[in-house]
């Protein structure tokens, strides 16, 4: 399966544009990257770049 690269700011741009974040913020990032990678594992998914 192959998708097509999105659009927009990687993570790394945006804290280079905003450094200073709340634990919170942090978390609405990091959660759903985390449930979404432990999916794709459980059901046996290889994957590259994220």
């Amino acid at each position: 399966l192959v998708m097509e690269r999105l659009e927009g700011m990687t993570l790394l741009e945006s804290m280079k544009r905003r450094p200073r974040r709340s634990f919170a913020e942090l978390l609405e990032v990091i959660e759903p990257v985390g449930r979404a990678l432990s999916a794709a594992h459980a059901a046996g998914v290889i994957h590259r770049d994220v």
